[in-house]
């Protein structure tokens, strides 16, 4: 009924238009005479016209009243997703290791392994520079365990005091006299002479001495 109503509308617009027309043209041709009337007669055409065939503009208020009522979900559905995306980039950044922590972790068994074997073998040794050079080793390696256990890349505690008391001075020197007597028990079955024994240990506190401080190689000797 709406499309009726408008298509009625546009017919007696444009009827009123070439209305106007005409009596435009007329009014400068034969109507000269009733200039007055004829120009009422043109702007009442016009008018009517005019007022037929304008298209309805639509209410800006409306629009405007739209635009407040529903704000802009785009633009902050767009500001959710980029935050997202950065708290997820931080949050990545913090857990993954580093390079150094993913080497310690690859290296800690290895090291490990290493201080447990060391440690057997200057148990076992009747030999000073074997013992000496296989303390250090292990030392170093404890050093460095205990370094990831710092840094918070090895949690076993209980592995590190265990270590630390291995490698103590106070052990170190029971594992000295552990190397001494078998030293010296090898010396008398391999010698004949006590001369030949002597210098035999002469020998022995010398490697220590070039590889233990003044202090506990004193401390040694004392015993």
């Amino acid at each position: 009924m709406k499309k009726f109503a408008l298509t009625i509308k546009k017919i007696l617009g444009v009827f009123f238009l070439i209305a106007f027309i005409m009596s435009v043209y007329l009014t400068f041709t034969d109507l000269k005479e009733h200039l007055i009337a004829a120009l009422f007669t043109c702007l009442f055409f016009g008018s009517i016209a005019f007022l037929l065939l304008k298209t309805p503009k639509k209410i800006a208020v409306s629009s405007e009243n739209s635009s407040e009522s529903y704000p802009d979900l785009t633009a902050s559905y767009t500001d959710s997703e980029n935050m997202v995306a950065e708290l997820n980039s931080e949050s990545s950044r913090l857990v993954q290791p580093t390079h150094e922590e993913i080497t310690a972790r690859w290296k800690t068994p290895d090291i490990i392994r290493l201080i447990q074997e060391s440690y057997q073998i200057m148990y076992e040794t009747d030999n000073p520079e074997t013992l000496c050079s296989r303390y250090k080793f292990a030392s170093s390696k404890a050093e460095e365990l205990n370094y990831y256990y710092r840094q918070g890349w090895y949690t076993d505690i209980a592995k590190i005091n265990q270590y630390t008391e291995m490698l103590s001075d106070e052990n170190y020197s029971r594992l000295i006299f552990r190397c001494y007597q078998k030293y010296v028990n090898k010396a008398n079955q391999e010698l004949k002479t006590k001369k030949g024994v002597d210098k035999r240990i002469d020998r022995f506190w010398s490697i220590i001495q070039n590889n233990v401080d003044t202090e506990m190689y004193i401390r040694l000797r004392q015993q």
